[in-house]
Protein backbone atom coordinates (compact mmCIF):
# COMPACT_ATOMS: atom_id res chain seq x y z
CA UNK A 1 0.00 0.00 0.00
CA UNK A 2 2.89 2.35 1.02
CA UNK A 3 4.33 1.80 -2.43
CA UNK A 4 1.21 2.67 -4.31
CA UNK A 5 1.10 6.07 -2.52
CA UNK A 6 4.57 7.07 -3.25
CA UNK A 7 3.81 5.52 -6.86
CA UNK A 8 0.67 7.92 -6.79
CA UNK A 9 2.95 11.02 -5.32
CA UNK A 10 5.60 10.49 -7.88
CA UNK A 11 3.43 10.61 -11.07
CA UNK A 12 1.49 14.14 -9.27
CA UNK A 13 4.70 15.82 -8.88
CA UNK A 14 6.19 14.68 -12.25
CA UNK A 15 2.36 16.03 -14.15
CA UNK A 16 3.17 19.27 -12.09
CA UNK A 17 6.73 20.25 -12.75
CA UNK A 18 9.16 19.46 -15.13
CA UNK A 19 11.40 16.87 -13.21
CA UNK A 20 12.16 13.47 -14.37
CA UNK A 21 10.91 10.92 -12.05
CA UNK A 22 14.40 10.12 -10.50
CA UNK A 23 14.82 13.50 -9.57
CA UNK A 24 11.49 13.64 -8.31
CA UNK A 25 11.97 10.31 -6.04
CA UNK A 26 15.79 11.46 -4.91
CA UNK A 27 13.88 14.74 -3.68
CA UNK A 28 10.94 13.02 -1.98
CA UNK A 29 13.33 10.57 -0.16
CA UNK A 30 16.45 12.71 1.04
CA UNK A 31 16.26 13.86 4.83
CA UNK A 32 16.53 17.57 4.22
CA UNK A 33 13.99 20.71 3.81
CA UNK A 34 13.37 22.34 0.87
CA UNK A 35 14.17 26.57 1.17
CA UNK A 36 11.18 28.07 -0.38
CA UNK A 37 12.91 29.46 -2.96
CA UNK A 38 14.57 25.97 -3.68
CA UNK A 39 10.92 24.70 -3.93
CA UNK A 40 10.23 27.38 -6.29
CA UNK A 41 13.64 26.73 -8.56
CA UNK A 42 12.18 22.94 -8.65
CA UNK A 43 8.72 23.81 -9.65
CA UNK A 44 6.93 22.41 -6.41
CA UNK A 45 5.82 25.78 -5.73
CA UNK A 46 4.24 28.91 -8.37
CA UNK A 47 5.53 32.13 -6.14
CA UNK A 48 6.96 33.34 -2.52
CA UNK A 49 4.86 35.57 -0.36
CA UNK A 50 6.45 38.55 1.00
CA UNK A 51 6.35 38.82 4.50
CA UNK A 52 5.63 41.82 6.73
CA UNK A 53 6.43 41.26 10.26
CA UNK A 54 4.68 44.03 12.70
CA UNK A 55 6.23 44.32 16.27
CA UNK A 56 3.51 44.62 18.96
CA UNK A 57 5.45 46.44 21.43
CA UNK A 58 3.37 49.48 22.97
CA UNK A 59 4.91 53.08 21.93
CA UNK A 60 7.26 54.78 24.61
CA UNK A 61 4.22 56.38 27.22
CA UNK A 62 1.82 53.77 26.35
CA UNK A 63 0.19 50.54 27.67
CA UNK A 64 0.65 47.34 27.05
CA UNK A 65 -2.23 45.67 25.82
CA UNK A 66 -3.92 42.83 28.50
CA UNK A 67 -2.64 39.13 27.56
CA UNK A 68 0.27 41.05 25.55
CA UNK A 69 3.93 39.73 25.87
CA UNK A 70 6.44 42.30 24.96
CA UNK A 71 7.86 40.15 22.44
CA UNK A 72 4.51 39.30 20.73
CA UNK A 73 4.84 39.60 16.61
CA UNK A 74 2.21 39.40 14.13
CA UNK A 75 3.30 38.40 10.69
CA UNK A 76 0.86 39.11 7.44
CA UNK A 77 1.15 37.20 4.35
CA UNK A 78 0.72 39.86 1.38
CA UNK A 79 -0.36 38.30 -1.64
CA UNK A 80 -2.24 39.18 -4.97
CA UNK A 81 -4.52 42.00 -4.37
CA UNK A 82 -3.12 43.14 -0.62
Amino acid sequence: QFEDIDNKMVRILIDRTIRTEKEIRKMLFREQVMTAEEALEFGLIDIILPLTIIRKTPKKGQKQEQGQSPDQVQIQALGPGS
